[in-house]
């Protein structure tokens, strides 16, 4: 049995369920979820919660025994002394326990394990690690629901123009300090670069603006062409109205990362901000698409 273990915003529970389902498929063996960080989140981040229920997946939540099974340093009531604890030991005793080695890098270890009982814990941010078994992945993240009332109309607006999903990514990547540092927001000269950009490939663009900070958006990005703002959905409807757009501007973010790659359109094109972290030293060459831009 492979457990992936999840932790972050709905975006970064695709890319684990997603590298755990591939590696269980290749291994010929049972996948099932750790989804008790969100039982127990850590006081110092942003908090969060368990999204994957969006999907027509079947995901299956590990018991804490199955749990145990693979990973002794499993801690129902976790803390931060614990975490760090776990964080350090459980690679080292664990036999049946793989840890990302580095989270901007490939980690070699994931391609060439054989054991088919297996805890997973990272951030396995690529679709190198589940581009072999990318059809069973876009079917397992279609949506379950319909979206809300007028984000219908939006979508069928999305559907009927040149659309262009743009997304700006602020609040925790601003106000927490730790996140910030690391992550930094886009500037507004790579909005303004890819706009430029993505309109002489495009007739007659409608920009459809996603944020966690519409405010900001409105007073800033001074767009001069047709556009809406999307404000007053779930992360979900976001997501699936983004996914519709005939092409993409994302930001340094997991969320709108999938918005751009569960778009089906064929000729679609994707813009991505080359400086994803503020970390000048942090490659990104495995977590973008080849086919997509950057900036």
């Amino acid at each position: 049995m492979i457990i992936s273990k999840l932790s972050g915003g709905l975006g970064n529970q695709m890319f684990q369920y997603a590298a755990g389902r591939a590696l269980a498929k290749r291994l010929k063996t049972d996948f099932k979820i750790d989804n008790n960080f969100y039982k127990h989140q850590p006081v110092n981040i942003t908090h969060r919660k368990y999204e994957l229920e969006c999907f027509k997946l079947k995901a299956e939540i590990a018991s804490d025994q199955e749990i145990r099974k693979l990973n002794y340093f499993h801690f129902k009531n976790q803390n931060r002394l614990l975490n760090v604890l776990h964080y350090h030991l459980a690679p080292v005793f664990e036999k049946n326990y793989l840890q990302e080695k580095n989270p901007h890098n490939l980690d070699e270890k994931f391609f060439k394990t054989k054991k088919k009982n297996l805890y997973l814990q990272g951030s396995w941010q690529s679709e190198k690690y589940f581009k072999n078994i990318e059809n069973i992945i876009r079917k397992d993240f279609d949506f379950k629901n319909k979206v809300n009332q007028h984000a219908n109309k939006i979508l069928n607006k999305i559907k009927s123009t040149n659309s262009i999903s743009l997304h700006v990514r602020r609040t925790d990547y601003i106000s927490n300090t730790n996140t910030n540092k690391i992550h930094g927001v886009c500037s507004i000269e790579y909005y303004k670069q890819a706009i430029n950009l993505i309109i002489k490939e495009t007739k007659d663009p409608i920009f459809f603006i996603f944020s966690d900070d519409i405010s900001w958006c409105k007073q800033n990005l001074q767009l001069n062409y047709s556009h809406f703002y999307i404000e007053n959905n779930k992360n979900w409807e976001d997501l699936k109205l983004m996914s519709n757009c005939k092409h993409n501007i994302i930001a340094n973010s997991s969320f709108s990362w999938w918005g751009a790659w569960l778009n089906q359109n064929k000729e679609k094109i994707i813009y991505a901000p080359q400086k994803w972290f503020n970390l000048d030293k942090l490659d990104i060459k495995d977590r973008i698409p080849e086919k997509w831009y950057l900036i």
